[in-house]
């Protein structure tokens, strides 16, 4: 009768205990300090898994559960990087050493340095007229690079240079402002009357939704306050298929 009293008061404290192995202050139902070893089933939620499955937590009190590898993957990773990078055929992988490469030898570049074009005049934005172009091969994606030197001769005042680009054909120097904006505006302040300090610029920007095979100039518009003229030497253009 002592034994049966003995069980019948400990029973309640063991449905609602928490154990510990390794542990004299458990915090879960089961806590467990140590390493384990077990020759059964990992079983979360009465579930086995498949081979080659892997276990993924779903976050706090919510059973884990097993999840497929996607073997497929692996044999076909350089077929899922192109289409991820959604690049086309041009992309080569070495799977020894991880490395991308570019195998397009048609992707368009461009890079050159024009003349200096001729001075604007305006308050309003003018073209400066690099008549320059490039043709994309098989992207709709370029990036453009502008650098160069701009002066400006007469009182104190403030310049603006914006990139342009545009299909057809290019503006001329001084013609009134055609094409699309891209890329931000530089803004440069000018002291000191009849000066001619030349100051560095560049401006770049990825131009995208372009046609392959269509022709596209790139240029810039100009402003400048006060009357005075403005004057872009030492242009290097740069333009490179994305």
């Amino acid at each position: 009768m002592k034994s049966i009293l003995s069980v019948l008061l400990i029973a309640p404290t063991l449905l609602v205990a928490q154990v510990g192995i390794g542990t004299t202050a458990p915090t879960e139902a089961l806590d467990v300090v140590g390493n384990i070893n077990f020759s059964g089933a990992l079983m979360p939620n009465n579930e086995a898994g498949a081979s080659d499955n892997f276990l993924k937590s779903n976050g706090s009190d919510v059973p884990a559960t097993w999840v497929e590898m996607d073997t497929t993957f692996i044999s076909n990773f350089s077929t899922k990087v192109r289409s991820l990078l959604n690049a086309g055929p041009g992309i080569s992988y070495n799977s020894n050493t991880g490395v991308i490469t570019n195998t397009s030898s048609s992707k368009a570049y461009m890079q050159t340095t024009i003349p200096n074009p001729g001075s604007t005049n305006s308050s309003d934005v003018t073209m400066v007229g690099f008549e320059s172009y490039v043709t994309p091969s098989n992207g709709t994606k370029v990036m453009i690079v502008i650098s160069g030197d701009i002066a400006q001769s007469g009182n104190d005042g403030n310049s603006t240079l914006q990139l342009y680009y545009g299909a057809g054909t290019a503006p001329g120097n001084g013609d009134a402002v055609t094409g699309t904006a891209t890329g931000s505006e530089i803004n440069i302040e000018f002291k000191g009357s009849g000066s001619q300090i030349k100051y560095p610029f560049s401006t770049n920007a990825i131009i995208t939704g372009l046609t392959p095979g269509t022709a596209y100039w790139m240029d810039l518009g100009t402003t400048n306050s006060g009357g005075n003229t403005v004057n872009i030497n030492n242009v290097s253009i740069s333009a490179i298929e994305l």
